[in-house]
């Protein structure tokens, strides 16, 4: 997991076998302590139907739901805000 400019959340991911471990609440709360610390007054993610009920978990809320074509593939992905 990393932070980006702007408070962008990227690389949030975790191997499937590590879900329900709490590592990706350990990961997120490191980010957001140093977000906090380096001023940040919000974090935004595009989290996948997957990602998003995690970081709904951790207090973001949904801006939009966005339809992202890839080749002749279509996602389904979500904007996320968390207001620090």
């Amino acid at each position: 997991m990393s932070l980006a400019d702007e408070g962008y959340v990227d690389f949030a991911y975790i191997q499937p076998a590590a879900q329900g471990s709490r590592l990706f609440r350990q990961l997120y709360e490191s980010l957001e302590q140093h977000a906090i610390y380096i001023g940040l007054q919000r974090l935004w993610v595009h989290a996948s139907l997957m990602a998003q009920p995690a970081f709904s978990a951790m207090g973001f809320e949904i801006l939009e739901e966005q339809s992202v074509e890839i080749d002749d593939q279509t996602f389904r992905r979500f904007e996320l805000e968390k207001c620090l």
